[in-house]
């Protein structure tokens, strides 16, 4: 029986697939409502929001850019209008050679991923990193599978308040988790999906000042 790996090469067990990992809950480090940081801001605040968010505590500034969406009309027109430039472009799978396992390959990339009634929804979700820096979608898969393929579900995409990127190097975007409430747990890219708003793996180059940074800088622009 041929044994179901990651990205990475890693075996993976069937069993870990049908676990939920970064849903939220009421008694889970992970809380579905957040706070307000508009409210009564001031300069002296967001200052503090700023810098903070420079050192890695990115919550408020992650709570402060999802209101900033919300309440200002010309903001969220902009980041929908550059959201909509790339949902809009029409996905394309090309197998890696014309080799028989490549081609297999490619072929069940395009119909399970690329033509997945949730693709449009998933590349919405991982653009919601234009005014964060970064986002995250967890992989949904089957309780049982019924065919010879793990065929995905949903993409479910969670709360960029449930992210920290690491202390160590800034550049590993990690799940808090109640085994890891400061460091959070290391990503497995077989249920996570994650992106910075360059369009590049977070868990592997983003530094995790340059992520939010880029954000910021951002929204600033407009």
């Amino acid at each position: 029986m041929a044994q179901l790996l990651d990205a990475y090469g890693r075996p993976v067990k069937p069993r870990q697939l049908t676990e939920r990992l970064a849903e939220p809950g009421l008694t889970s480090i992970r809380q579905a409502f957040a706070g307000t940081m508009a409210s009564g801001l001031t300069p002296v605040r967001l200052a503090q929001i700023l810098r903070a968010c420079d050192e890695g505590a990115i919550e408020e500034y992650l709570i402060l850019a999802e209101e900033m969406e919300e309440r200002d009309p010309h903001y969220f027109s902009v980041l929908g209008m550059r959201k909509r430039a790339i949902s809009g472009v029409v996905p394309t799978v090309k197998p890696a050679s014309e080799d028989k396992r490549d081609v297999d390959i490619g072929a069940a990339v395009r119909e399970h991923i690329a033509e997945h009634d949730g693709f449009s929804d998933l590349v919405e979700d991982l653009l919601d990193g234009l005014g964060k820096g970064f986002s995250a979608v967890e992989l949904i898969w089957p309780e049982k599978r019924t065919t010879n393929f793990w065929e995905l579900v949903e993409f479910k995409h969670r709360d960029p308040r449930f992210f920290r990127f690491d202390r160590e190097t800034g550049s590993e975007l990690r799940m808090l988790d109640e085994a890891a409430p400061v460091e959070g747990l290391e990503l497995d890219p077989v249920q996570l999906s994650a992106k910075a708003a360059v369009y590049e793996n977070v868990t592997d180059t983003t530094p995790a000042k340059s992520a939010p940074a880029k954000a910021k800088k951002a929204a600033a622009a407009e």
